[in-house]
Parts: structure tokens; C-alpha cells; sequence
């Protein structure tokens, strides 16, 4: 899904150049790169699904949900954010 996204932006057309010229994107590709290469797909490689873990990530255990509330916080501090867009397959499909 985030090839898709990632080639819709890079494109050539009309709507991308827009996007691309008018918007900053902050791209992370996937949150879980450990997890995923162990066939799971929405939790990390304890088994934990991180996407429960935003609220008080402990930077030992959830290290990439900690540096990416950090990459938004920092980004946040110098400019508006108008969305912010998780976007991931579904945990049993």
C-alpha cells in the first residue's frame, strides 16, 4: 500500500506535482520492520501491537512508535500539521 503512495507522489501528474509543491510528507514505511519479517504484520517481534502503544511508548520496548511521536512532536513545534494518516493492512486479513 505505501509503494502505491509513494508512486502516486513521485508521478508525473497534475494532482502529485500539486501535492508535492504544496505539501510536506513525512514518509515511514512501516513502524514494525522486525515483527513483519517474522510474518507479523501489525505487532512488532514481541508479539505487542503497536499500534496500542502510542500513548506512553516505553523507548526500550516500542523504540520505533517513540522516535516516530518524535519525528511528528518536532515537526509539530515548527509547522501545522493538517493530517496525519496511519495507514496499514488489517491484522486478520
Amino acid at each position: 500500500m505505501m509503494q502505491g503512495v509513494i508512486d502516486f507522489l513521485c508521478d508525473s501528474t497534475e494532482e502529485a506535482a500539486f501535492l508535492r509543491d504544496t505539501c510536506v510528507f513525512k514518509i515511514i514505511p512501516m513502524m514494525n520492520p522486525d515483527g513483519v519479517i517474522h510474518g507479523n504484520y501489525r505487532t512488532g517481534l514481541a508479539g505487542v501491537d503497536l499500534n496500542r502503544r502510542w500513548k506512553k511508548p516505553q523507548k526500550t520496548l516500542y523504540p520505533t512508535v517513540q522516535a516516530a511521536k518524535g519525528l511528528i512532536k518536532n515537526f509539530a513545534s515548527t509547522r501545522q500539521l493538517e493530517v496525519i494518516c496511519d495507514l496499514h493492512g488489517h491484522s486478520r486479513k
